[in-house]
């Protein structure tokens, strides 16, 4: 389990992207949009996690319901069009900032 938010977690999306459901921590969905209980399941502690493994691996139903919604998930806001437009959207404002008149600090003393 991830305890600790580092960015974007790959492991999660690439899991996602394969319709494989996913049960992980809230500090790993912290800097996604996801629905908990739809797109992903959420656990915090030992026992959670292995309930709501357990749960997934009784009902096959719920395995597919949440492996297409997280598959539908990556597909609507991590596929490459997305991605291209914003970073496109991040050049665009860096390029803008550049573009901006700097103010310069001087030196008032003198060696």
């Amino acid at each position: 389990p991830i305890t600790y938010n580092a960015g974007i977690q790959n492991k999660v999306l690439e899991a996602m992207a394969c319709a494989t459901p996913v049960v992980t921590t809230p500090q790993a969905t912290a800097s996604l949009q996801l629905k908990p209980g739809q797109d992903v399941l959420v656990a915090e502690q030992p026992t959670d996690f292995a309930q709501q493994i357990v749960s997934l691996l009784n009902n096959p139903h719920q395995q597919y319901q949440v492996g297409q919604a997280g598959r539908t998930y990556v597909e609507t806001y991590h596929n490459w069009i997305n991605v291209a437009q914003r970073l496109e959207e991040i050049y665009r404002e860096v390029i803008h900032e550049a573009q901006k008149p700097s103010m310069h600090l001087h030196n008032s003393y003198k060696s």
